[in-house]
């Protein structure tokens, strides 16, 4: 399912933010969260943009709070795949946030 899926993404991520890989890991974490929220509220993936996203997860009560901190590590994701050096520090605290908003929408 979604959760299963997204966990071997981050996993992935996790190797590429070791290694250093910056553009692989933002990439990786980025379609962790794409794909974990396409599939556990079924987005189709031509609706897969943060507007859509926001909508549908508060169409579905998911609070506010967690549906920005998603479009935030989004944006963030997005952000750092261009600019890659501008965001050096807050990978590790990124990786963590991906993984807990992701427990946090699976509940």
């Amino acid at each position: 399912g979604a959760n299963k899926e997204s966990k071997k993404r981050l996993k992935t991520a996790l190797k590429y933010l070791q290694s250093n890989e910056d553009a692989l890991f933002y990439e990786e974490v980025a379609k962790a969260l794409w794909g974990f929220v396409a599939d556990k509220f079924t987005i189709d993936q031509v609706d897969l943009t943060t507007d859509k996203i926001k909508e549908k997860l508060l169409e579905r009560k998911i609070s506010e709070e967690s549906t920005d901190k998603l479009i935030q590590i989004l944006q963030r994701c997005e952000f750092a795949r261009f600019a890659p050096s501008a965001d050096n520090k807050g990978k590790e605290e990124l990786f963590e946030e991906a993984s807990d908003i992701i427990q946090e929408l699976n509940k």
